[in-house]
């Protein structure tokens, strides 16, 4: 968020004011009603309160047990004296041996930190990616991956590798939010003490407010500079004087950025309780039961980082050239822009001095020869851009006999052009097919704003639901000598996406000037080019970006169940003594874990769009086969108007609009029935596809296509993930199943020598860990 615009307080308690557009405050009356009950009471405690007010009571002191720390326990300003981070028991930061940073309430409240986006900025040797992150995070691979169902878990620590999160020491996914945080501990390294399978970078864990035996309450809002809100409230109630407390906390968070299409919002609701029976709290011994409970739903259209993937730019610097379907591949002429595409001429061998290695598949990624649905303003269009295999299988011999081609129409297809990783690829650049070339990004503003706009526009959606819920029985004896503890979560968490386009996002142009119904007799003309007088492509020129759909919808769904008991004993040798040897020996304490996590994970990942027609099946000559790339739907978004005879700077290219959703209807394809009637295949035809004096010109009826059906229509059924539950089971590309058990068991010893001068840490710890996994 934003530093906040105007700051008043209820009740001495700080809550910002929102100024923002008309209305918005709406989404957060409630706090608002909350907050002035609250201040109402206050205030009329205050009034009542008699002229000469008698000296202030002291506050009494709240005893907790071991197992457990506050904010409040030895913490000034953004200074911690305590941690459980050591050996699960309450311990001095100064007496635990690995790098432990301790985050306080007054830190995340200056720095205005709610999460790991906005914190770990600030931590030592910790980094996080996102908008408001200080590492990238996107990966090794020439595309670089950016992640935006989850972008503030994407965490390192000491430039190693993702953080593991915790909360109150439990495994979690869910990601941490400052509403109901009482600190967070950030261990750096490993700590096989804690956690035995932990991630060598270490952990970030949340410690979660507990209900307190005094009564408070806290709401705020803040509001930001772009129109973001958020609002929490925090109510702590004694129920029992000293013995029944409860605490409710709230979040309601709207947040909105620079690119006018993101957004996120966040609705949460935290309740925690604690009971210690005064029945079992007497002589040294103190029972506490603990129990709290978070459920929360995020729905988001998270903004990306990285600008588009330039695959534009190199057209411009080739000064504009339009292309048709079929000149692409004359690979055995020397006519002016043929033969760019194939590196080696099928003559000789070698190199095409035409080639272009920066001329690529039409759309991102290519169906091939699947169908390619072309979407501008919310209007469709279906066509087969890729004319081969079984769209000219009925292709005659001159004996009339079915060869299964049309040499007319050659291997060929719609092209577009490649970012810079297969341009490299194509001109056999040092070390290109390692991977070591990234993709450029288009980084001219006056091209596309991705600093105010998001591409994707409003066509992509992330999720996040959860519910968790903890409960703690703990007993201590002999005045925190001696104690146990029972500690049980269970965790549900889900997550998800789906959107139009994927991770990389690469803007391209369509360069096609006409479509592929026209004839290779415009070849036979001076200097005519085949096929140049089909029907003119309305988009040539206009910028677009594609997907199949393929790889930008998944979902996560995560259940975690963990029980484990701590138990302790501690002795101080110098409590009943002041002798040197007493001192000496100091107090030692030895602890004992147990525990078990299983861990459940449902993931799964589909296509948007499918085939399910077996008249098209026929078509395309691959029968029910509804995940081959042929039969996924190419989607190409038009954006904007045509770039031809325009620079590139200043395009001001907008960002995906309008209805994108493929629906079924008519596509365009070319039947290779022969239709021809009274004609001869064997008869002479003059093939205008090559130029006079190649020996392919003198060709024979049969591989005219003007004998054939032709370019016609035919309905095509399109299957849509968001029709149903059932549509997206049979679009399920991928599922995997895992479980992971752990039994632990973990013993610590620890000594503090020499009036706490020495301490020594000594830890065992086993772990047995089985999995399963099914993945189809």
């Amino acid at each position: 968020m934003k530093p906040i615009d105007s700051l008043r307080t209820i009740s001495g308690h700080p809550v910002a004011l929102p100024r923002t557009r008309q209305g918005s405050s709406r989404r957060l009356f409630p706090l608002f009603v909350l907050a002035s009950v609250f201040a109402a009471v206050s205030s009329h405690a205050q009034t009542a309160a008699p002229a000469a007010a008698p000296a202030q009571e002291e506050e009494e002191v709240l005893v907790l047990t071991p197992f457990e720390v506050t904010s409040s326990d030895g913490s000034q300003g953004y200074t911690a004296a305590t941690t459980l981070a050591g050996n699960r028991l309450k311990t001095e930061l100064r007496d635990v041996g690995s790098a432990i940073q301790v985050v306080t309430p007054q830190f995340l409240k200056d720095t205005g930190a709610t999460d790991n986006a906005s914190l770990l900025q600030y931590t030592t040797g910790t980094e996080v990616g996102g908008l408001r992150g200080n590492f990238a995070g996107f990966g090794d691979a020439a595309q670089l991956n950016e992640d935006t169902i989850r972008p503030s878990e994407n965490t390192r620590v000491r430039g190693l590798a993702a953080a593991d999160n915790t909360r109150d020491y439990f495994r979690s996914d869910i990601p941490w939010d400052a509403y109901n945080v009482d600190r967070v501990e950030l261990q750096r390294g490993a700590n096989s003490i804690l956690f035995g399978q932990g991630s060598p970078a270490g952990i970030i864990n949340t410690g979660l407010k507990t209900a307190l035996f005094r009564n408070s309450g806290e709401a705020e809002i803040r509001v930001d500079s772009y129109g973001g809100l958020r609002g929490t409230i925090d109510l702590n109630q004694v129920l029992v004087p000293k013995e029944l407390a409860i605490r409710i906390s709230a979040l309601s968070e709207e947040e909105k950025y620079r690119q006018e299409e993101a957004f996120a919002k966040d609705n949460r609701l935290y309740a925690a309780l604690r009971y210690e029976p005064k029945a079992l709290n007497h002589d040294g011994l103190i029972t506490s039961i603990k129990a709290n409970f978070e459920t929360g739903r995020i729905r988001s259209n998270n903004p990306r980082t990285l600008p588009p993937a330039d695959a534009i730019t190199s057209w411009f610097d080739l000064k504009q050239p339009t292309y048709n379907q079929f000149q692409a591949f004359d690979h055995l002429s020397n006519r002016p822009n043929h033969g760019q595409f194939r590196v080696n001429l099928a003559s000789t061998g070698a190199k095409n001095p035409a080639y272009v290695p920066q001329i690529g598949t039409f759309g991102f990624p290519s169906g091939r020869d699947g169908p390619t649905v072309f979407m501008s303003g919310g209007n469709q269009t279906m066509m087969v851009t890729d004319v081969i295999g079984a769209f000219v299988s009925g292709g005659r011999a001159p004996n009339g006999s079915i060869d299964g081609g049309i040499a007319a129409m050659p291997d060929n297809g719609w092209v577009s052009f490649n970012g810079t990783a297969q341009s490299a690829i194509n001109n056999n650049e040092p070390y290109s097919k390692a991977g070591l070339w990234k993709n450029n990004l288009l980084r001219d503003a006056s091209v596309f704003d991705f600093y105010n706009h998001l591409i994707d526009g409003d066509s992509k959606r992330e999720w996040q639901d959860f519910h968790v819920g903890n409960l703690s029985l703990s007993q201590t004896y002999f005045h925190n000598r001696l104690g146990i503890s029972a500690d049980f979560s269970k965790e549900h968490y889900e997550n998800g996406q789906k959107a139009l386009l994927p991770g990389e996002v690469r803007l391209q142009v369509d360069p096609m000037a006409v479509y592929g119904d026209g004839s290779p007799d415009a070849g036979l003309v001076a200097n005519g080019e085949p096929y140049s007088n089909g029907t003119k492509n309305p988009n040539v020129g206009r910028a677009f970006v594609s997907s199949n759909n393929a790889w930008s919808n998944r979902s996560v769904a995560t259940d975690r169940e963990s029980a484990r008991a701590t138990v302790f004993v501690q002795h101080d040798f110098a409590e009943k003594g002041s002798g040197w040897f007493r001192k000496f020996l100091g107090q030692h304490t030895l602890t004992g874990l147990f525990g078990k996590d299983t861990v459940e994970n449902d993931a799964r990942a589909w296509q948007r769009y499918g085939i399910f027609d077996s008249a098209y099946y026929n078509l395309s000559g691959k029968p029910d086969q509804r995940f081959n790339g042929s039969l996924t739907p190419v989607q190409i978004v038009y954006l904007g108007d045509s770039l031809l005879g325009k620079s590139l700077s200043g395009a001001s290219i907008p960002s995906v609009s309008g209805n994108t959703t493929i629906t079924s209807g008519a596509i365009r394809y070319f039947n290779s029935t022969w239709k021809a009637t009274g004609v001869n295949p064997a008869d002479p035809w003059q093939n205008g596809f090559y130029l006079a004096g190649d020996p392919s010109r003198n060709s024979t009826q049969s591989e005219n296509p003007a004998n054939y059906t032709g370019w016609t229509t035919t309905p095509l059924n399109i299957v849509d993930a968001e029709g149903s539950d059932a549509n997206r089971d049979r679009l399920t590309t991928r599922a995997t199943l895992d479980k992971a058990t752990t039994e632990s068991q973990a013993l610590v010893w620890q000594g503090k020598w020499l009036a706490n001068s020495l301490v020594t840490t000594f830890g065992w710890r086993k772990d047995i860990a089985e999995s399963w996994a099914f993945d189809m």
